[in-house]
């Protein structure tokens, strides 16, 4: 009797385990889109009460890098992931994207990137918080004929998340949450 009661309280054990472990993964699942999730907008200077930038039929997508370890390959990939989600979010927003002719009305967006790390695959499986990833850029939006400044915004996107999770996210998948906030910018959707 008292082998058949300890069997029992075994297998409710078991279970009970169990279905904690689907939940807990269930959970995780849910929460693994920090990598892709947009990244942080901090206004300098804001584009003001009348300067609205879907007025404009074009758009320049332009990339520095302001001393961090950003190759240039790096930084076209980034402008072009900005210019695919324009694209995606509303392709006539601006009439043309990185294909300009000198006769429209166009704006220029700049990403001067100051921060561009990879961050430590083996570190993040380890902890979340160590080997992180970052990107960091300023954003300026200015007219090209006139050289006049619209608006300043700094744009950052951090991984730091654990476990194989952590391990299994590298730059490439920040890079997407960055570009939304960049995007995010274009369609005046942080004012």
């Amino acid at each position: 009797m008292l082998k058949n009661n300890l069997f029992r309280l075994q297998i409710k054990s078991n279970t009970q385990y169990f279905a904690k472990f689907i939940i807990t993964f269930l959970m995780f699942l849910s929460l693994s889109g920090c990598a892709g999730t947009k990244g942080s907008i901090n206004q300098v200077q804001s584009l003001g009460v009348n300067a609205h930038l879907n007025k404009y039929d074009g758009l320049l997508i332009k990339s520095l890098n302001i001393g961090t370890a950003i190759s240039s390959n790096e930084r076209m990939r980034i402008v072009e992931l900005v210019k695919k989600l324009i694209l995606e979010k509303d392709p006539n927003y601006f009439n043309l994207v990185n294909d300009l002719s000198e006769n429209i009305d166009s704006i220029e967006a700049v990403i001067m990137f100051r921060r561009y790390e990879k961050g430590n695959a083996f570190a993040r499986f380890i902890s979340a918080g160590l080997g992180q990833i970052h990107i960091d850029a300023d954003l300026v939006i200015k007219e090209p004929t006139s050289g006049k400044t619209l608006g300043k915004y700094t744009v950052n996107k951090t991984f730091a998340w654990g476990g194989a999770y952590g391990a299994a996210t590298d730059i490439k998948d920040v890079e997407e949450g960055f570009a939304e906030a960049v995007v995010s910018v274009l369609f005046e959707e942080n004012e």
